[in-house]
């Protein structure tokens, strides 16, 4: 359920960047806030909803009450750390999976579930990893629990004073375009997060989304987007003849006269069905 919603429901309701400290209110993580609620407000059965709803996090690691409660746990040092944020689907055994995740790396600091679904892997140093080599070596992860996972790597920050602002800089941008991509970071995400906003606000921009819905040619665009335009390797992901994809795209340039061929054009198209 969206703040928004709840909201309507709950009018007490705050959305904060950390839990509340008093003991007299309920503290609920979603989508990288903290919902809060007074407790004298609540029934009994209204916490029993809310509760079924939202995940009471119940964690003892240093990293989690840095990253996520805002507690200053750790000493600032010279050590640089990436933060691997994921989002899974529902798995029995939380714990198999995260050692299976860690066992793929070999300087994970620290590993834990926030919810039922998303997580955090906290890595010592750089990740050179890159996005392709990285949705290969996750690729059997995801065969034998039969999950659907999708991972941001962040960017390598030096442990000081600014480290946890760059981490919920980076989780903020994770959270709300994760179902984009299986693997991300912040380069292949930061041009959707600063254009995409005014780009909606333009009337062609939304006639433009709307001949591509109409169309059925977000899969497309967002494959060749992820093939770097080649037109071979988009036609065998989507399992198309070369000839058909070609013929496709010069479809769709006879009617709206944007060339996916274009990387720009390519572009355009990729950040409007984002």
């Amino acid at each position: 359920m969206k703040f928004t919603q709840l909201k309507e429901i709950f009018p007490e309701a705050k959305l904060l960047d950390n839990p509340s400290e008093r003991d007299d209110d309920l503290s609920y993580f979603s989508e990288g806030k903290w919902i809060t609620l007074p407790k004298a407000s609540l029934s009994s059965r209204e916490i029993k909803l809310l509760n079924s709803l939202y995940h009471q996090i119940n964690q003892t690691s240093q990293w989690f009450d840095f990253l996520i409660l805002g507690n200053n746990t750790l000493n600032e040092s010279s050590q640089t750390y990436s933060i691997i944020q994921f989002n899974v689907d529902a798995i029995n055994d939380t714990q198999l999976w995260l050692d299976v995740l860690s066992e793929y790396f070999g300087s994970i600091e620290d590993a834990f579930f926030v919810t039922p679904t998303y997580g955090l892997l906290v890595y010592k140093g750089t990740l050179t990893l890159d996005l392709d080599q990285f949705e290969a070596m996750m690729g059997p992860l995801d065969e034998d629990f039969e999950t659907k996972a999708s991972f941001y790597i962040g960017f390598s920050h030096q442990l000081d004073q600014h480290f946890v602002e760059l981490f919920k800089a980076e989780q903020a941008l994770f959270l709300k375009y994760q179902a984009h991509s299986p693997i991300s970071n912040f380069l292949k995400i930061y041009l959707p997060a600063l254009i995409k906003p005014v780009l909606d606000d333009y009337p062609v921009s939304k006639e433009l989304k709307q001949i591509i819905t109409t169309q059925d040619m977000s899969l497309l665009i967002k494959t060749l987007w992820d093939h770097k335009g080649n037109i071979s390797s988009s036609a065998q992901s989507l399992f198309l003849h070369r000839n058909t994809l070609l013929y496709r795209i010069d479809r769709f340039y006879e009617i709206t006269g944007i060339n996916l061929k274009n990387l720009d054009d390519l572009l355009l198209c990729y950040l409007l069905i984002m």
